[in-house]
C-alpha cells in the first residue's frame, strides 16, 4: 500500500516538475532565441561628409501601389549611431531614403521540424529557423540619380523546447549576439531588428562616404526630400522657433527650400504711417517654423511695407512682439525705425 502511495507521490511530483517547466516555457512567450549577424560595420570616419542629416524613411514593405510609410524609426537608429552626423534640428539636410531586403534563401525543413517536435510532446527541437536576406538602401540625391549600398543579414531563430530551455545561456549565450525573439509573425526581410537598423544606418553612412562632394552638396537641393521631410516633421507649435523680440531686421534674400515646401500665409496686415507701426498676421500651419518665420520677416513684412510706405533705400525694421498660437497662427508687431 505504502509503495502505490510513495509511487503516486513521486508521479505527483514529477507531474508538478514538468507543469512547471511547461509554464517557464510558455511564460517565456514561446521562449523563442535569435540572432542577426551582418557584413557591414561601423563606418568610423565620418569628418569631411557634410549634414547634420534628418533621414526621410520612404520604404514600401508591402506594396509598391501603397502609400509609402513614413517614419522616425530608422533616424532614430542613424542618430543613435552617428550623433555627430545626424539630427532632427531643422537645420538639418533631410536624406531621402529607402530600403529594399529580398530573402535569399531559408531553410525548408523547419515546419517538417516543428511537427516532429510537437508529435514528441515538445521534447524534440525543431530545427533553427535560417534565412538570408539581401538588404540594400537608395539615398536619393537629385530626380535622376540615386546612390546604393548593400549588405548581407543572417537570421537564425530557435524555438526552445523543456529539454532545451534549462540550457538557455549555454547553448545561446547573449555574448555571442543572442537574444529573445518577439512573437512578431512578419517575414524576416520585414521583420527588422535593432542589428539590421544598426546595419542599415551604416549603409546609409557609407553611402555618403562614397558620394563626391557635389553628390553631397546636391542633396540639399533634393526637392523631393524636402517635401516628404515636411509631411514627416510638419510644424509644431513653438517647438523649433527662435524669438527674435527687440531684434532690428534688414531685407535679404530668401529662398524658398523646395518648389513643394508650403509658405506661410499672409492672413491680416495693417500699418500706421504717422507712427510707423504695425501688426501682421500669418498661417504658419504646415510649415517648416524657422523658414516660416524668415520667410514671415524678409519676405512678406518687406513686401507690405513697399505698398504700405515706399520709402527710398533700405528699411530697418525692429520686432517688437512675437506670439504664436496652438493653431499655428503667427501674431507680429513691429515698428519702421529707418
Amino acid at each position: 500500500m505504502s509503495g502505490r502511495f510513495g509511487s503516486a507521490r513521486l508521479s505527483s511530483r514529477i507531474a508538478s516538475v514538468a507543469t512547471a517547466a511547461v509554464l517557464a516555457v510558455l511564460g517565456q512567450g514561446c521562449a523563442i532565441v535569435g540572432r542577426t549577424q551582418v557584413d557591414i560595420g561601423r563606418i568610423e570616419d565620418t569628418s569631411g561628409l557634410g549634414g547634420p542629416y534628418y533621414v526621410v524613411d520612404a520604404t514600401d514593405l508591402y506594396h509598391a501601389s501603397r502609400k509609402a510609410r513614413l517614419n522616425e524609426t530608422l533616424h532614430d537608429a542613424c542618430q543613435k549611431r552617428y550623433p555627430s552626423l545626424f539630427s532632427t534640428k531643422r537645420t538639418a539636410v533631410p536624406l531621402l531614403v529607402s530600403r529594399q531586403s529580398n530573402t535569399s534563401k531559408s531553410n525548408s525543413g523547419f515546419s517538417f521540424s516543428y511537427i516532429l517536435s510537437a508529435y514528441s510532446m515538445f521534447l524534440l527541437p525543431p530545427l533553427p529557423q535560417t534565412a538570408i536576406i539581401n538588404d540594400r538602401v537608395h539615398i536619393s540625391v537629385n530626380d535622376n540619380k540615386k546612390e546604393s549600398e548593400s549588405f548581407t543579414s543572417r537570421e537564425t531563430c530557435f524555438m526552445h523546447v523543456l529539454t532545451t530551455y534549462p540550457f538557455d545561456s549555454i547553448l545561446f549565450p547573449r555574448s555571442k549576439g543572442w537574444g529573445k525573439e518577439t512573437d512578431d509573425q512578419a517575414a524576416p526581410n520585414i521583420r527588422i531588428n535593432e542589428t539590421r537598423l544598426a546595419a542599415f544606418a551604416d549603409a546609409i553612412v557609407k553611402g555618403l562616404s562614397d558620394m563626391d562632394e557635389a553628390d553631397r552638396t546636391a542633396l540639399s537641393e533634393n526637392a523631393e526630400a524636402w517635401a516628404r521631410y515636411y509631411e514627416v516633421r510638419p510644424f509644431v507649435v513653438g517647438r523649433d522657433l527662435i524669438p527674435q523680440d527687440g531684434k532690428t531686421i534688414h531685407e535679404i534674400k530668401v529662398e524658398r527650400p523646395s518648389a513643394t515646401a508650403r509658405i506661410p500665409i499672409l492672413k491680416d496686415f495693417s500699418y500706421d504711417r504717422g507712427r510707423r507701426i504695425g501688426s501682421m498676421k500669418c498661417d504658419f500651419k504646415g510649415c517648416d517654423p524657422m523658414f516660416a518665420q524668415k520667410w514671415a520677416f524678409y519676405r512678406i513684412l518687406p513686401e507690405q511695407l513697399r505698398v504700405s510706405e515706399p520709402l527710398p533705400g533700405e528699411r530697418a525694421i525692429l520686432i517688437r512682439k512675437e506670439t504664436l498660437t496652438e493653431d499655428g497662427s503667427y501674431l507680429l508687431s513691429f515698428s519702421v525705425v529707418e
